[in-house]
């Protein structure tokens, strides 16, 4: 089956577009996955609908040597999101990928994000000291405080392996806002970069994981993540006190590269999204 592509449009087009399904032509199908028993969140997105991606912030966000598009899933089918960037030659060069979520009226306070992600291309480029990696699921308390899931090249020898961190981005390093580059500065992976990086799991290329990060803010602005993969669950460090400012929460399902890096391609389906309440 072909990819159907998704443009990236302006707003006014898309004020004038009707449905994503109707760029698409994407059939209506039952039973989708969200539809299922057990499945009650405060936001779904698994791709199945005939408004494919459409409870997602619109336009969605394909900027330099990119591409945006839903795929056939065999994770559960029908549907899957699939973001892609191209080779980028240098630190200067930026690419993205990306479809949003931003809850004007939720605060940030206690947030859980999942998604089933797979990774079809991974290209990891070293520079002397700086391996670059990819930004892909992403968690803004707008616009304090960055919270990323970021792929690094794998520590171990196992072919096709990827590690999966966690990664903190200040507010002076404008991280999750999709639409502005550079989203990630070289996934974190640069010791110089001003962020901070935690190994949680691993991942191989080819295979489904399934990825849980959760933020819970504190009174006085610190936090506790937890990210959750293949081999169980990682505290990251805490979150200092002022960092989390109790904005506005912002989702980003994303291929985001800073160069130098091969091409990477990175699918997502069945995205959840909660906020519970303590």
């Amino acid at each position: 089956m072909r990819q159907r592509v998704v443009p990236a449009l302006s707003a006014a087009a898309v004020l004038a577009a009707l449905s994503c399904a109707s760029i698409l032509s994407i059939p209506d199908r039952t039973l989708k996955w969200c539809d299922r028993s057990g499945n009650a969140h405060a936001f779904c997105e698994d791709f199945d609908q005939a408004d494919a991606g459409a409870g997602l912030d619109h336009p969605p966000v394909v900027v330099g040597p990119a591409s945006l598009a839903f795929v056939p899933s065999d994770d559960t089918a029908p549907n899957a999101l699939d973001t892609q960037t191209s080779a980028l030659p240098g630190p200067d060069a930026s690419a993205i990928a990306a479809m949003g979520k931003r809850f004007e009226d939720r605060k940030f306070d206690h947030v859980v994000v999942e998604a089933d992600v797979r990774f079809i291309q991974a290209n990891f480029v070293t520079q002397g000291s700086i391996t670059t990696g990819v930004g892909f699921l992403l968690l803004e308390d707008q616009p304090s405080f960055c919270i990323g899931l970021v792929a690094a090249p794998s520590t171990s020898n196992l072919a096709s392996a990827i590690d999966l961190g966690v990664v903190y981005v200040p507010n002076n390093r404008n991280c999750v806002t999709v639409g502005n580059l550079p989203s990630m500065p070289d996934a974190g992976i640069d010791p110089d970069a001003g962020v901070s990086l935690t190994i949680f799991t691993q991942t191989f290329v080819g295979s489904w994981t399934h990825v849980k990060l959760e933020a819970k803010r504190a009174s006085d602005g610190s936090g506790i993540v937890t990210a959750t993969g293949g081999v169980g669950a990682q505290v990251a460090p805490p979150i200092p006190p002022g960092s989390l400012a109790q904005g506005i929460p912002l989702v980003g399902l994303a291929t985001t590269v800073t160069g130098p890096s091969g091409p990477f391609e990175i699918q997502f389906d069945n995205v959840t999204i909660d906020f519970p309440r303590d």
